[in-house]
């Protein structure tokens, strides 16, 4: 039970049957003791805001974006713990899928992977939230995508809220804020005195500039800019984020199966039609090699030919089945045809992965293609938690896919794609010289150079590799500082200078 206190501008007055004005208490929120102990989360989100700022600029891969991860879950904690949340052990696993998604931020320089990396940080950082805040275990799948979508985007609606309560702290004039109040404006003049500081000092010794250089590059206005937008925006950002979360009502599991399930068993027995005729055709003609094609076709190209068309329809048999599960009274004959539909769609993404397996073995294997078979390998897992739930109504499906989303996608990126591209195309029983080396040194990044450095001896296309690798978004001066330290770029480097 909240416990009830009153403000001077919360007071409210009613009249009783004698007439006389009783004052009505407003319930205290989380939100109320947030803005009443503005000292401590306001100076707690300054200090992130600087950390945040010092980490992330000019670094999107290094060890700074490790620590930022792990301040940013830490940050989390504290300001939950000083709320009166508790934490259990099942909140242990979204740290350690977060802190080992933060780790690979350091260790890969795969421009794919760190975006997921970074999509994936903010999925397990926010669920694992929520989790603490309310028990959100009852939610439906897409319920809980809903709640944590909300979440993400809906704090931008107090993106403000940190100037308010400012304001309104400085006018209370408890005392026992006043040290609170004093840090915060300490610290608030101390930054723009800093940066004065260091651009007057840079310039004083160049081996004090030169170091300040290499941490934040040239101090000119336009660094100045960026770093004061970057250190706001974070400020203004993780306070906003903190007052979105605690102050947004629970998200409540409402049962939508009202849906007439005969319309939906009727267009699902139409298209299993359909399914279970292609799905034989997949048999005899893919799988066993009985059926003959049209002329001028092999088959590499037929099995080119349909693949993406036969993702698209798998990731749709998905949604299907998710609907039918959400919006549509439960009917046995609706769960058959459902199975039906998953039992096809089992088979589409086998013919999926075939005819992949076909293309690879005549073109080589490429990010793109080594990307689509870990996708259907999701799928596969996803739809097998699907099947389940449609027997089983309490089989959480949103957590079955956190927990078999983040353990493949982890042994996926940990062992680095462009890596098992190039292990694949160059190894010694399949390397003879005919694959295509054009698009190695050319399209894979740093992760690849162990392998390319064994493998590849043709200088020109070593020198062309290397400038791949050292052009794109990266510096082109090879001394970095210690926050910009990548595990994947010193292996790099380290080769680089043997060749």
């Amino acid at each position: 039970m909240n416990d009830v206190y009153v403000t001077s501008e919360e007071k409210s007055q009613v009249n009783t049957d004698d007439n006389k004005p009783v004052t009505v208490e407003k319930p205290r929120t989380k939100k109320d003791d947030i803005r009443e102990n503005f000292g401590y989360f306001g100076i707690a989100s300054l200090i992130y805001a600087i950390v945040y700022t010092v980490c992330l600029y000019k670094n999107l891969h290094g060890v700074g974006t490790t620590i930022l991860m792990t301040a940013t879950f830490v940050y989390a904690y504290l300001m939950l713990k000083k709320l009166g949340y508790t934490f259990s052990k099942k909140h242990i696993g979204y740290a350690v899928i977060g802190g080992l998604l933060a780790f690979n931020l350091m260790y890969t320089m795969d421009g794919w992977v760190l975006f997921v990396d970074y999509v994936a940080i903010i999925m397990v950082f926010v669920t694992g939230v929520l989790s603490v805040i309310y028990d959100n275990s009852e939610l439906s799948f897409g319920e809980s995508i809903m709640a944590v979508l909300e979440h993400i985007f809906g704090s931008l609606e107090n993106v403000f809220a940190c100037v308010n309560d400012w304001r309104d702290y400085r006018k209370d004039g408890k005392k026992e804020n006043s040290v609170y109040r004093s840090v915060f404006i300490g610290i608030i003049i101390s930054i723009p005195a800093l940066i004065l500081i260091l651009i007057l000092l840079s310039s004083a010794d160049i081996v004090f500039g030169d170091i300040t250089e290499r941490i934040f590059g040239e101090i000119k206005m336009g660094t100045i800019i960026v770093i004061s937008l970057m250190f706001v925006g974070s400020l203004f950002g993780s306070y906003a984020w903190l007052i979105h979360f605690v102050d947004k009502e629970k998200a409540v599991h409402k049962d939508k199966r009202n849906g007439d399930p005969t319309i939906l068993i009727t267009v699902g027995l139409i298209i299993s039609a359909v399914y279970l005729f292609f799905c034989g055709i997949q048999v005899v003609y893919l799988f066993a090699g009985l059926g003959e094609l049209p002329n001028n076709y092999t088959y590499a190209e037929y099995a080119r030919e349909g693949f993406f068309q036969l993702l698209v329809v798998c990731i749709l048999n998905l949604l299907f089945v998710l609907m039918g599960l959400r919006l549509f009274k439960e009917k046995t004959l609706l769960k058959v045809v459902l199975t039906i539909i998953t039992g096809c769609t089992y088979i589409m993404i086998a013919s999926s992965a075939y005819r992949m397996a076909l293309y690879i073995d005549v073109y080589s294997l490429s990010l793109l293609r080594i990307w689509v078979l870990w996708t259907l390998l999701w799928l596969t897992v996803i739809l097998t938690g699907a099947l389940i739930n449609i027997y089983k109504n309490d089989f959480s499906l949103f957590k079955y896919s956190m927990i078999v989303t983040s353990f493949l996608y982890l042994s996926f990126a940990y062992a680095k794609p462009a890596y098992l591209v190039a292990s694949y195309n160059l190894n010694d029983d399949l390397y003879n010289g005919a694959v295509d080396q054009e698009y190695l040194v050319d399209d894979l990044n740093e992760d690849a150079m162990p392998v390319i450095y064994r493998y590849i001896d043709d200088e020109d296309y070593m020198e062309r590799y290397m400038k791949s690798c050292d052009y794109d978004y990266r510096d082109e001066e090879k001394d970095y500082s210690f926050r910009q330290f990548n595990i994947s770029r010193a292996v790099y480097e380290y080769y680089k200078d043997e060749i």
